[in-house]
């Protein structure tokens, strides 16, 4: 495994009136990288953007379902964040 491969990691965001089940997406997180994605949650919290968040990896026992076209649709974080709070 390199230092540049991306892990999947599941986020689930609330924002002021949004429903009780919040908004998912899953992404790719480079490894080492994140750190960067729990500060951008923190700071969005922070701004008053989003509410709470939620961030946790995707389990091993999940990812084994999906082909590799699932893992290659994925977006990178920072796409994806930014299409869940358009």
């Amino acid at each position: 495994m390199s230092d540049t491969e991306p892990r999947i990691w599941r986020v689930r965001i609330w924002r002021e009136r949004s429903s009780i089940a919040g908004t998912g997406f899953v992404c790719k997180v480079p490894v080492g990288t994140i750190d960067d994605l729990a500060v951008a949650l923190a700071r969005a919290t922070a701004n008053g953007a989003i509410k709470r968040f939620q961030l946790s990896p995707v389990p091993v026992r999940v990812l084994r379902g999906w082909t590799k076209d699932d893992r290659e649709a994925l977006q990178r974080f920072a796409p994806a964040f930014e299409d869940v709070l358009s």
